[in-house]
């Protein structure tokens, strides 16, 4: 009994080789239009098309080294990813983002980890991030939309400016809230946030919180 062998062909091939037929079958048509022609037009010169091979596009790299490059370079990259997060999800790992300005981006879905966006100014969209490991000490994330983040371990909030910022429904477990003042933020129906993680952070009478979470006022031996 011959044995079923299922051929599964990667989608470049499949591409290149559908591409190959079409370049083909253009090639034939335009050798039997170019028979039936009256003799004087035959010698008329003829546009050969070039093959369009289809793929993937590849994804603009933000990468930055974390070699103290100046930020004025870093800048462009970041203007650039925020520029066309509306069309394509802003993916960057081991990025130094460092005091990049994400004011009133939109960073949704974005993957960003490894990352280092110390002080940067982070008031933008970034719900339903990946912000695995990302440093944000000293960040600035005023009124930042920061709800129904997946991943946000390691994630550190340091000396952060969260005020007005919302976490709803956000995954805070492992999250460092070290003086980060979350003044009128929203944290309702956060998952994985405990208290011993908000034990050196503040807030006001504005700050919403899950049931069995409690914050201290601002201004009461924060660390800062």
């Amino acid at each position: 009994m011959t044995p079923d062998i299922n051929l599964v062909l990667p989608r470049p091939v499949i591409t290149r080789f559908f591409a190959l037929i079409g370049t083909v079958a253009a090639h034939l048509a335009l050798v039997l239009m170019w028979r039936n022609l009256p003799h004087h037009a035959a010698h008329a010169p003829v546009i050969i098309p070039v093959p369009v091979v289809l793929g993937p596009v590849p994804a603009p790299d933000y990468r930055v080294p974390l070699n103290g490059e100046a930020l004025a370079y870093t800048q462009t990259k970041i203007d650039h990813m925020v520029k066309n997060a509306g069309h394509q999800v802003p993916h960057c790992r081991l990025c130094n983002l460092a005091g990049g300005d994400f004011h009133a981006g939109f960073l949704r879905n974005a993957a960003i980890e490894w990352s280092d966006l110390r002080g940067a100014n982070l008031s933008a969209r970034l719900d339903l991030a990946w912000l695995i490991d990302a440093d944000m000490t000293d960040a600035k994330l005023t009124h930042a939309n920061l709800n129904r983040l997946p991943g946000a371990w390691g994630l550190k909030l340091v000396r952060a400016d969260a005020r007005g910022a919302t976490f709803r429904y956000a995954y805070l477990f492992g999250v460092d809230f070290t003086g980060t003042d979350l003044s009128g933020a929203d944290l309702r129906n956060t998952r994985g946030l405990t208290n011993r993680q908000l034990v050196l952070a503040c807030g006001d009478k504005e700050t919403q919180l899950p049931p069995g979470i409690v914050l201290k006022p601002c201004g009461q031996s924060v660390a800062r």
